[in-house]
């Protein structure tokens, strides 16, 4: 799976599976994130299958970044995945949006804010 960062953007594409070899990719590329991004979109449009173990990077992310008063969007969110998340009792836990473009549109309009509101 790959996952690449966009800096400009604060995004992190990520494709194909989330399981234990796409976890491992989205870490390495999450650590190489700057500690000064308070948020970072999370663009999942290309993820078809995610396991406990992608599950466990992406609260990894948000817990990162809380501590920093930011957050994580996840953007793109599959039926599939967004199934998993709400039965994980995870779902409540991340920002929603429904495109990466939509994501940072709402971080532009929350300049200065600490929470934006989109979907959940």
């Amino acid at each position: 799976m790959p996952a690449t960062y966009q800096p400009e953007q604060s995004v992190i594409s990520v494709q194909g599976r989330f399981d234990a070899n796409g976890a491992a990719e989205f870490d390495r590329v999450w650590a190489s994130i700057p500690a000064d991004r308070p948020h970072v979109i999370v663009d999942l449009t290309g993820v078809a299958y995610i396991s406990s173990i992608g599950i466990r990077s992406l609260v990894i992310a948000e817990k990162d970044l809380r501590s920093r008063h930011g957050y994580v969007i996840l953007a793109g969110v599959s039926k599939f995945v967004k199934t998993v998340l709400e039965t994980s009792g995870l779902l409540r836990e991340f920002h929603i949006a429904s495109t990466a473009a939509e994501a940072t549109n709402a971080i532009h309009a929350a300049s200065g804010e600490k929470h934006i509101t989109t979907e959940h």
